[in-house]
Parts: structure tokens; C-alpha cells; sequence
């Protein structure tokens, strides 16, 4: 009873690695996807990644559209 419960402590503890291990590989892939090429990737990547995410020029126009009609129902309202 008392070795059966130590493999599970050591599975449950491996587990626990290969999650972690695999959190930080999919953010470094989703990181790599996302740069315009490999020199982007790499400043990121020196910097630490705390520069603020590029946004797209459809994003951004949606954002400023967005923001010009809120700001036209506050002078109407």
C-alpha cells in the first residue's frame, strides 16, 4: 500500500512537469507563429516578451470606429 502510493505521488509529480513543460513550449510556438519573420521572434524573445502585441489593421479600424461612435453618442446624449 505504501509503495502504491508513492508511484502515484511520482506520476502525479511527472505529470505535473510535462504540463508545465508543454505550457511554455506552446506559448514559444504561438509566439514564433505570430513575429513577421525570425529577427522579430528573436527581439521579442531577448527582450523577455514585454512589449505590447501588434494589432491588425482590421482590428485597429474596428477599435477607431468603434471609438468615433461612442464618441458621437455622448455629444448626442
Amino acid at each position: 500500500m505504501n509503495t502504491l502510493v508513492i508511484v502515484i505521488f511520482c506520476l502525479v509529480i511527472v505529470i505535473a512537469a510535462l504540463e508545465t513543460l508543454h505550457f511554455i513550449e506552446r506559448r514559444d510556438l504561438y509566439d514564433r507563429l505570430m513575429s513577421r519573420d525570425l529577427n522579430e521572434y528573436r527581439r521579442a524573445k531577448a527582450k523577455g516578451g514585454d512589449e505590447a502585441p501588434r494589432v491588425s489593421g482590421h482590428t485597429k479600424t474596428i477599435r477607431e470606429w468603434r471609438e468615433m461612435g461612442n464618441a458621437t453618442e455622448k455629444n448626442n446624449g
